[in-house]
């Protein structure tokens, strides 16, 4: 009995001496909850009260298509009488500049999606920029247009990988090329497009697209990584070539400032790609 009652003693005496501690703790507790409770209550005040607007703002500008104008449009150029002898056109642009670590079956699938919108002259596309398509999307049948005494010269350096890509693309038979849909050669033509130049530059896929083209592409840039849309514009001559040598000329989207003059317009605050007169009275 004895033994019964100091266990009993020891168990209560344990029981009177930690519950002050739990307690303590689970107040302690109580008050965190409270504190972050309530700032969690001023932040939701704070953002949907007091920066409601900003936030508003917010969600719209990130829901809009921004488009970017190339270069500002130049003067008119009149003569005497107040006459336009050179005005400014709008040009609905489509340009695709490609992103950093974007892969050539990421581009592929580009070129078919975005062939789907727009209507492009597919068909001045080289006989060897079509192969080459093609041996993007077939490299393990194009692979075996190569002989094994080809790849041994290659192993043994007497040739190069560019040699051995030539063999494929010039070897693929001419029924396999006539396979190809419109669509195929529609995308291999925009592909070419697409990797044209340098690779760090911004290539025009499509210009004075019409209105439709332009809307569908616009509306679909979520879906086309490194397209975009633009509008741009080009010199307008109502007289044709009258007076054509005497008003010169602007340099192109491509050439951009002449590289003679690169130090004077850079200092005036433009950029390497804006049009500049090249000649003449535009020059001037």
């Amino acid at each position: 009995m004895k033994k019964r009652n100091i266990n009993h003693y020891s168990y209560y005496v344990t029981k009177k001496d930690f519950s002050p501690i739990i307690e303590g703790r689970f107040r302690f507790l109580l008050i965190i909850t409270f504190i972050m409770m309530s700032i969690l209550i001023i932040d939701l005040y704070y953002v949907q009260v007091i920066k409601n607007k900003y936030y508003e703002e917010k969600v719209v500008s990130l829901g809009k298509t921004i488009v970017f104008g190339e270069t500002a449009p130049r003067g008119r150029i009149y003569d005497r009488n107040g006459n336009v002898l050179v005005d400014n056109i709008a040009v609905k642009t489509i340009y695709y500049k490609k992103p950093a670590g974007v892969r050539e079956v990421d581009e592929i699938s580009l070129a078919y999606k975005i062939g789907k919108y727009i209507d492009i002259d597919y068909n001045k596309i080289s006989d060897y920029n079509l192969r080459y398509f093609y041996y993007l999307n077939h490299k393990s049948d194009c692979k075996k247009l190569v002989t094994d005494d080809e790849y041994k010269k290659l192993k043994e350096r007497k040739i190069t990988s560019n040699d051995i890509l030539n063999y494929m693309v010039s070897r693929i038979p001419s029924y396999m090329i006539s396979s190809m849909t419109d669509e195929d050669i529609k995308a291999a033509y925009i592909y070419y497009l697409m990797n044209k130049g340098y690779s760090y530059s911004k290539k025009v896929i499509d210009k004075d697209v019409t209105d439709t083209e332009y809307a569908m592409v616009a509306s679909h840039l979520d879906e086309l990584d490194g397209f975009n849309v633009e509008l741009t514009w080009e010199r307008y001559y109502p007289y044709g070539n009258t007076f054509k040598t005497i008003l010169g000329s602007v340099s192109s989207t491509e050439a951009g400032i002449p590289v003679e003059d690169k130090d004077y317009y850079l200092n005036l605050g433009y950029s390497l790609t804006d049009r500049v007169g090249i000649s003449y009275l535009e020059k001037q």
